[in-house]
């Protein structure tokens, strides 16, 4: 990411939400990876923690759908007998969006440039660090 300096505006989305300074710490570490845009939620869709950079963006609308495609990945794969997935994958011509299970309870979808799938075990690995301090 070269020449592109990546801002981070995280916002908290309910009271409920305990360590706001210690996840925003560990979330921070997304840059390193690559991540433009990123939301930590819960299962059912509510958004937690985020920072989008398009400031028109619905972060509920954004929250609905990463959960629905995390629960619809999963049901396609119980189906088919599969295990659950690591992640589901979605790419266009200008970013590479990645929505994955984190922890039991919540969902971490990131998106950057073409790439970010390089970078899976250290989304995941901070992804499981921020939960934790949810929980």
């Amino acid at each position: 990411m070269i020449g592109i300096e990546i801002k981070y505006d995280i916002k908290f989305e309910g009271s409920y939400v305990r360590n706001k300074e210690e996840i925003k710490e560990i979330l921070q570490n997304l840059k390193d990876c690559g991540v433009m845009d990123f939301m930590l939620l819960s299962r059912d869709g509510t958004p937690l923690a985020y920072s989008i950079q398009n400031d028109r963006a619905h972060a509920d609308t954004v929250a609905t759908m990463a959960a629905t495609l995390c629960g619809a990945a999963d049901a396609a794969n119980s189906e088919l007998r599969k295990e659950t997935p690591i992640y589901t994958r979605s790419d266009s011509e200008d970013a590479e969006t990645l929505v994955m299970r984190a922890g039991d309870r919540h969902v971490l979808l990131v998106s950057g440039k073409q790439g970010l799938e390089k970078k899976i075990n250290n989304i995941l690995e901070i992804a499981q660090k921020a939960v934790s301090k949810l929980d």
